[in-house]
């Protein structure tokens, strides 16, 4: 590129940007924006436009689904994240900002703004608008939160708040153009409002100014920071609706264009004067009398004498004299490492007082301004390790007074997993193809489920949810009609009438075979494999490396339903040789598959789809596997206090058992105890013993077939290293001596079926070995995709989402790092190395870890900092210090840890929730495990965690937080913060 000197001699202008160019993007707005204002304005006039506006700036997640068509439309086609190209330097650009933000925001209020204030056409606009002058306050927090979102992680993500900003600000600038355009006394001569050269000269005074400052400061930047920082602000230009003809390639090329716009733009002006005076007294209000002055001379000294000048600031007074002293001082004899300490330790202070300040501003009931946690967490210091002690000892009783009155006659503690409505239909759906279903039974769950019907006659995936999907309202409907709930009945009309409102039926498999055993569709209309696959030798080997258990069943139990309703739940005639050998091996291959309750994985879904397979394809209600199979159906259905009836989507004796009995030991209660050796006797009794079909677990060659646990009792084939760990965990601490031969072989032989299941990647899976890594960070983010006919479902199986698949995930990992910790296994055994090494791949941008199976970024980071301190990984480690900082900044004021089930679509959201039981005694637990029992942080949660213990002693989330299909699919499990509490508690007692 040619260049030739700046007017001044103060740059280098390049002959691109020349001044025929400029012009013209004087007079151009940003059409797509511009004609959604226009669209809305002409079908509906003014008060629609500023409801849209509105409803936009309310709305600081998700934009909702109220908003017009031409407007969801436009956010999702004008949305422009980084391509796969900027993705590296956008990672790159957010850890610069996670460690250089406050000075990136001095320099952001004390030159961009001013810069921008001093071109005086440009100007006019903020003044006729009045939001600066008028309200200073909010437009700053408005601007500084912009940046704060956008440079966050997450904030660039496709779904990223930094954009949805953006394409809000973007609606913002239309309708300005069209507000001030329209106003008698502005001057055209101007130029059109927010036209694309003040778009461009605000993008590169956001961008390439402040690289400048840092210049000034004498903070050295690689070049590969600069083009990072640089191109976050080139995709957030995108955003805005700056034209590509003004979009620089890199920040030579910017600082090219910025210089040749201050050329021809910048000038002295009453509307800037305004503006410059408005935002040195909002500043002025953070500074010590002394020291008034200060902010107009840091924006002279950072903005430089020409644009001060132009704004009408004065001339610099004492304290610029003992600003250029200290300039002069360091530069001649070094008085500081970092210059930037000395250049600018006011203009930190005065920062930090700033967003000290703005975050007590409200907007109605919710903040205006906040600092994302894991920023606030690493700019503000944090508080002294010197917190009184609490005394936790009448909590921890009440607490294991709970568990021994919930323990069963044989040992094992149950927890009622509290799933969506689409597991009751399931249910009724299967109960009623059978036949079998008791009518009061029946009457309960229509009872439940019309207490779970949305207003709109939908049904969501989980309970406590308000969005209505078709999979879920399809199959309750499908459960009703099939237990001969009448279709007058208000439940079925208005459920059937969402569906007819919203797309009709579902075309996922699963959903068509409940729809079509309630005879709402023919089977012929529901896509899927024929069952002749299952003839294919070796094909559930091949398809078990790329799908999960449970949905590899549903491949051969779905076609056997569809051709048994096609035959009438009849035998294939003797001539149709095919079918009767397909017939044949189905029914073989799923009762080998049939643990000795009768289930299929202790799974609503699967085993409901097992027994109507075995009666479509004619067997009788007395055959053993069909009476097997109801009642372990059965066994997952839970009548309440009420006389309600809901189904589970499965049980948790084995998990439970184990974490109630290790909780007890933990808070006191000795291993010799009645209720806890009744308990491990329990455990060892459910050890599996039998081998697993191949395709359930997927075994490395050579690796242990027997030994491991499952979740749920009696599910001897669906043994998980999740249960697996937390048993050696139970009995690694509350073994008595008494079974100590008995215990330690159980944990032989689960510990060696365990170190069997550790992937090639380092990390544990959930059930079968050996499957292909997961992407760094969050899986789930959106619905799985819905296949549509044969040739989609074989696509789905080719290219399977993460989601449906089984690979290794952090939350399990860091749970079998804790039991094996237990066992005596230190950091640098072979086993634990390469789950060190997993772990650290899977640290997501934030320095937090994702979790695939409990809710989620809070949860699964506890998880694995226990682990790895259980195998002696500690806050030296960078990975953990990292994650501890990342854990602490999202405590909330009241001392508890929140995070919602809506981080899953929403990532960026990450920590943030209401406050909840289980994620606070979580975030305890860790931080006692690394040395953190005496801090303030501790003490605030463990108070908290004391104030909302129940009288019966346990606690209660304040919904579902237990994963089983993100980002809808969730259940509750009402045990799991009891033990949770207990655990936090003992390990806070032990650090005292």
């Amino acid at each position: 590129m040619r260049w030739i000197g700046a007017p001044d001699g103060g740059g280098r202008v390049s002959v691109r940007w020349t001044d025929e160019l400029l012009d013209g993007m004087r007079e151009r707005g940003d059409p797509p924006a511009d004609d959604v204002l226009r669209a809305i304005h002409d079908a509906e006039g003014l008060e629609a436009v500023n409801a849209v506006l509105s409803t936009m700036v309310r709305n600081a997640g998700t934009p909702p689904r109220t908003l017009p068509p031409v407007v969801r439309c436009y956010l999702a086609e004008q949305r422009s994240p980084p391509t796969a190209e900027e993705r590296p330097l956008i990672d790159e650009a957010e850890a610069f900002f996670a460690t250089h933000g406050v000075t990136v925001l001095m320099l952001l209020g004390f030159s961009s703004l001013p810069q921008t204030y001093a071109s005086k056409n440009g100007s006019h606009v903020l003044v006729f608008t009045q939001r600066l002058t008028r309200d200073t306050q909010r437009r700053v927090m408005e601007t500084f939160q912009f940046i704060l979102d956008a440079l966050s992680p997450g904030g660039l993500s496709p779904g990223g708040k930094g954009i949805r900003d953006a394409q809000k600000i973007r609606l913002m600038h239309a309708a300005i153009r069209r507000y001030v355009a329209a106003q008698p006394d502005y001057d055209a001569a101007w130029g059109l409002p927010v036209n694309q050269e003040d778009l461009a000269g605000t993008m590169l005074a956001f961008s390439t100014v402040i690289l400048d400052g840092f210049r000034t400061l004498g903070i050295p930047l690689t070049a590969r920071q600069e083009l990072a920082f640089f191109t976050a602000w080139k995709v957030l230009g995108r955003n805005l609706g700056v034209s590509p003809e003004l979009m620089p390639t890199d920040p030579d090329d910017g600082r090219a264009l910025f210089e040749r716009i201050r050329e021809r733009q910048w000038g002295a002006s009453d509307s800037g004067h305004q503006l410059v005076s408005a935002i040195v007294a909002f500043y002025d209000r953070f500074m010590p009398g002394l020291l008034a002055t200060m902010p107009a001379t840091q924006i002279r000294h950072f903005a430089g004498d020409r644009c001060a000048d132009a704004l009408g600031l004065p001339p610099p007074d004492w304290t610029g004299v003992v600003l250029a002293a200290v300039n002069l001082l360091d530069r001649e004899f070094h008085l500081v490492e970092d210059r930037s300490e000395a250049l600018s330790a006011l203009g930190r202070h005065v920062t930090l007082g700033v967003l000290r300040g703005m975050e007590g501003a409200l907007r109605g009931d919710r903040p205006l301004f906040q600092i994302p946690l894991p920023l606030r967490g690493r700019w503000f210091p944090p508080e002294p390790d010197d917190a009184p002690r609490i005394d936790v000892s009448e909590a921890l009783t009440r607490g294991v007074g709970r568990l021994r009155a919930l323990q069963e006659p044989e040992g094992w503690w149950w927890d009622r997993n509290r799933g969506g409505p689409a597991m009751s239909g399931m249910w009724l759906c299967a109960e009623g193809f059978c036949g079998t279903l008791d009518r009061a039974k029946r009457d309960g769950a229509v009872a439940w489920l019309r207490e779970h019907q949305l207003g709109n006659g939908g049904f969501a995936d989980s309970v406590d949810a308000d969005l209505a999907t078709g999979t879920s309202t399809a199959t309750v409907l499908a459960g009703l009609v099939a237990a001969g709930v009448p279709a007058s009945d208000p439940l079925v009309a208005s459920a059937r009438a969402w569906l007819d409102a919203n797309g009709g039926w579902p075309a996922d498999p699963v959903t068509g075979a409940f729809l079509a055993m309630a005879g709402l569709i023919p089977p012929d209309q529901v896509a899927g494999p024929p069952s002749s696959i299952a003839l294919i030798p070796g094909l559930s080997r091949v398809l078990a490396r790329r799908l999960q258990g449970f949905y590899l069943l549903t491949l051969f139990e779905v076609p056997a339903i569809l051709d048994g309703l096609r035959r009438g739940r009849r035998k294939p005639p003797l001539w149709r040789v095919g079918s009767r050998l397909t017939r044949r091996r189905i029914l073989s291959w799923l009762e080998h598959r049939q643990d000795r309750t009768g289930s299929w994985l202790g799974v609503m879904p699967v085993t409901a789809l097992g027994l109507c397979a075995l009666v479509a394809e004619g067997l009788p209600l007395t055959d053993r596997r069909v009476r097997d199979a109801l009642a372990s159906l059965r066994r997952l259905v839970v009548t309440d206090a009420s006389g309600r009836v809901f189904a589970q989507p499965y049980s948790s004796e084995v998990w439970d058992t184990a974490m109630a009995c290790r909780a007890m030991v933990e808070a006191g209660v000795s291993p010799s105890d009645p209720a806890v050796r009744r308990g491990l006797a329990f455990l060892r009794a459910e050890q599996g013993r039998r081998p697993e079909p191949w395709d359930l677990q997927t075994p490395r060659p050579g690796a242990p077939r027997t030994g491991g646990w499952p979740f749920e009792a009696g599910n001897e084939l669906g043994l998980d290293p999740d249960s697996t760990a937390m048993v050696l965990a139970c009995l690694a601490r509350a073994g008595a001596p008494e079974d100590r031969v008995d215990n330690e072989a159980a944990s032989r032989d689960g510990l060696a079926w365990m170190l069997g299941m550790q992937n090639p990647d380092g990390g544990w899976p959930a059930f079968g070995w050996g499957q292909a890594s997961k992407p760094r960070g969050p899986i789930g983010t959106e619905v799985p995709p819905t296949p549509d006919g044969v040739l989609g479902v074989l696509k789905l199986l080719v290219d399977t989402p993460p989601i449906l698949r089984d690979p290794a995930t952090e939350e399990l990992t860091g749970r079998a790092l804790l039991a094996l910790g237990l066992l005596g296994h230190g950091p640098d055994t072979p086993e634990v190395r390469a789950a060190r090494a997993f772990l650290a791949d899977q640290v997501w941008t934030n320095d937090a870890w994702f979790g695939r199976w409990t809710t989620n970024f809070v949860a699964s980071t506890s998880y694995v900092l226990l682990g790895l301190a259980s195998v002696g990984v500690d806050a030296s480690d960078p990975m953990v210090r990292q994650a501890l900082d990342w854990l602490l900044s999202f405590q909330h004021p009241d001392g508890a840890w929140g995070e919602g089930t809506e981080t899953y679509a929403s990532p960026e959201l990450a920590g943030r929730g209401a406050p909840s039981a289980t994620q606070t005694a979580l975030a305890v637990w860790a931080l006692c495990a690394h040395g953190y029992g005496r801090t303030r942080s501790v003490e605030r949660g463990v108070r908290w965690l004391l104030h909302t213990q129940e009288e019966g002693g346990g606690w209660t989330d304040p919904g579902p937080l237990s994963v089983l299909v993100p980002p809808t699919m969730f259940y509750g499990e009402d045990l799991l913060p009891d033990y949770l509490g207990l655990f936090a508690l003992s390990a806070y007692g032990r650090a005292w």
